[in-house]
């Protein structure tokens, strides 16, 4: 039987007190080609 590898993440939004939210532009490299956004977050251990 083969083991499945898996990533578990926790990401958030976070707003100010003028409804504003936070997301990342991820830098253009091997793995990203594109430009990317995304939330705040991680990985867990």
């Amino acid at each position: 039987m083969k083991r499945l590898k898996c990533n578990v993440g926790e990401y958030g939004v976070l707003m100010n007190s003028r409804e504003e939210f936070l997301i990342l532009k991820l830098p253009l490299n091997k793995e990203f080609t594109k430009e990317l956004w995304m939330l705040p977050g991680g990985r867990l251990d």
